[in-house]
């Protein structure tokens, strides 16, 4: 037997309700470029961030100069690049490991 859940959110904050619909407009593109999403980050007053998986689209943007590197550094894991873009008035950013 299937069972259905319906699901009902309130938001009452404007910018918070601005910035699910946003963002929702922003993973449905990243789902279309075959792109995983990890995590949302939503903050009031602040634009919504999408974690995402890096793969050979964010490789891509990299060399085309459509997405930017934003930080490196070493921590207990070894070394680190974090990479960052704008789509939808989000930030969508990723972090590959290894050589850099």
């Amino acid at each position: 037997m299937r069972t259905t859940h319906k699901l009902s959110l309130v938001v009452e904050s404007e910018g918070i309700q601005i910035a699910i619909i946003t963002t929702s407009k922003a993973v449905t593109t990243l789902s279309a470029q075959g792109i995983t999403v990890k995590r949302i980050d939503i903050e009031e007053g602040r634009r919504p961030t999408v974690v995402i998986h890096p793969n050979a689209t964010t490789r891509r943007m990299v060399a085309q100069g459509k997405a930017v590197r934003y930080s490196t550094g070493t921590d207990e894991q070894g070394r680190y690049q974090k990479f960052q873009y704008q789509l939808d008035r989000c930030r969508v950013v990723w972090e590959e490991r290894g050589n850099g």
